[in-house]
């Protein structure tokens, strides 16, 4: 009988410790679609997300009027969350280099900043998800 308690201590530790690791699965933040000719960066805070595009003749395209809709598209699924975390990416299309340049904490405003960058010559199609 004294042997069962220490196991069943052991158990219920067991649990508890792996219940946090299950609540902590990665959850898609968003997923970010455009034409990369030179760099892209992408930063969230909330639920929002602002992508900026730099072409090779050295304009930015933002929200503004120049942004071409047709080609950037943004989905934000998950508000990024004003907790410490660590930001992932997964690349499904593009041949550049992608990066978290910043990842969420207290001192940003709980935001992350991801580049785009693709130096060969000639836009390329980019599809990025954020986790």
């Amino acid at each position: 009988m004294l042997l069962l308690r220490p196991i069943a201590r052991l158990a219920v530790l067991t649990a508890l410790a792996a219940a946090p690791a299950a609540a902590q699965s990665p959850r898609r933040l968003f997923v970010w679609t455009g034409r990369v000719d030179r760099e892209a960066i992408l930063v969230m805070r909330g639920r929002d997300l602002d992508a900026r595009v730099d072409d090779r003749d050295d304009r930015w395209r933002g929200r503004g009027r120049d942004r071409d809709r047709d080609r950037d598209r943004e989905r934000v699924v998950a508000p990024l969350p004003r907790a410490a975390g660590v930001v992932t990416l997964a690349v499904d299309e593009g041949r550049g280099r992608v990066q978290v340049l910043q990842q969420p904490s207290a001192r940003n405003d709980w935001t992350t900043i991801v580049r785009v960058r693709d130096e060969r010559g000639g836009d390329e199609r980019y599809r990025v998800v954020a986790f």
